[in-house]
């Protein structure tokens, strides 16, 4: 008799942060002759990034989980409540032996509902503190993964695995050439920004005010986000709102970086062994996690980190011309960094769950 092929449920949503990951351990994961269905928001976003995917794409409904008083916390309750069902219906009728949370505010109702339809559930979190999603989930995971060796999670009685974080595989065999060939490259050294999946207000903002003095030693290929473009005279200023399958070899062909500190960005840059600058998402727009991410890879050597309250246009170039004649003590202790096999060991922790 043919053994019934092995299902799992992939789910996470909200920013290409909790996308992106998924996709690498998936990519793995059909190659091992598993089964996926991906559940995401119905914003688009998820659908979106997995537009390229061979993964199935199911959305539902769901509410942001605030930390601060809102109205709009009534009428999600009433989403996640809703998503909650829609939940219980996808996997009463996929049936999976194992769902996988990369977390985000979509991630909650599945989890709760895979608990009550006794599926095992395993997640992930990328950030040195876990996210809220997370820690609701917490109480339902037989298995919770960790980015960094430090994080501690004294309340969760389950099994907890240092994995490191999944870096995507076209990053670990990117191609500078194609990178180059891509913006175009001359003989200046490239710049790279990054502000997100949705861009960065305050990130885009520097630039442009820098770019006379930067646009002359760099060409600053910048990442704005999504309708984030605007009209500049610069000839060593190229804008994108979005890259996508490029981004492995743009990151390749960069000499130096400037990013959030999101953990997914954050290990990307460093496994492809890139100087950088940080400049983390700041208390009044966040709960810390990217200040926590830039402190922990500052403290290891592989980045400068300069806070939102005190970026300015010349500090921001300022840090830039240090990390330019400082980037051979960045490269060494870039070159220390050995990237965890991060896909291999959750997917052990998955194939243990659907064993058992």
């Amino acid at each position: 008799m043919m053994k019934n092929k092995k299902k799992i449920c992939l789910v996470g949503g909200g920013s290409a942060g909790h996308v992106f990951p998924a996709l690498a351990i998936s990519s793995r994961l059909l190659e091992n002759g598993w089964e996926i269905e991906f559940i995401g928001s119905r914003s688009g976003l998820e659908q979106g990034l997995l537009a390229d995917s061979p993964l199935i794409v199911r959305e539902i409904f769901s509410g942001k989980l605030r930390r601060y008083w809102s109205f709009r916390n009534f009428s999600d309750l009433f989403l996640v409540f809703m998503g909650f069902l829609q939940s219980l219906f996808l996997l009463w009728r996929f049936r999976p032996d194992v769902v996988f949370s990369k977390g985000g505010f979509v991630s909650v109702p599945v989890v709760y509902a895979a608990a009550l339809l006794r599926i095992p559930t395993i997640a992930h979190e990328s950030d040195y503190s876990p996210g809220l999603a997370n820690r609701l989930a917490a109480p339902f995971l037989k298995a919770f993964c960790i980015t960094f060796s430090d994080t501690r999670l004294a309340w969760f009685r389950n099994r907890l695995v240092h994995t490191g974080n999944p870096v995507r595989t076209e990053f670990l065999s990117a191609d500078p050439e194609r990178g180059k060939a891509f913006v175009g490259k001359g003989e200046k050294e490239i710049l790279l920004i990054l502000g997100g999946s949705q861009g960065a207000e305050t990130i885009n903002k520097i630039v442009r005010e820098s770019l006379a003095e930067l646009s002359r030693h760099f060409l600053v290929v910048h990442i704005c986000g999504p309708g984030k473009r605007v009209e500049s005279s610069h000839q060593n200023y190229i804008q994108f709102e979005f890259v996508g399958k490029e981004m492995a070899d743009l990151l390749a062909a960069a000499d130096l970086v400037v990013s959030r500190a999101g953990s997914n960005s954050l290990f990307e840059i460093i496994a492809m062994k890139k100087p950088n600058i940080l400049i983390p998402l700041g208390l009044s727009s966040s709960r810390g996690d990217q200040i926590l991410n830039a402190q922990y890879a500052r403290e290891n050597g592989w980045s400068s980190v300069i806070t939102e309250e005190t970026l300015t246009s010349e500090r921001f170039v300022q840090e830039l011309w240090l990390l330019r004649e400082n980037s051979n003590a960045y490269l060494e202790n870039l070159s220390k960094f050995e990237p965890k096999e991060a896909v291999e060991k959750i997917i052990i922790e998955i194939e243990c769950l659907q064993k058992n």
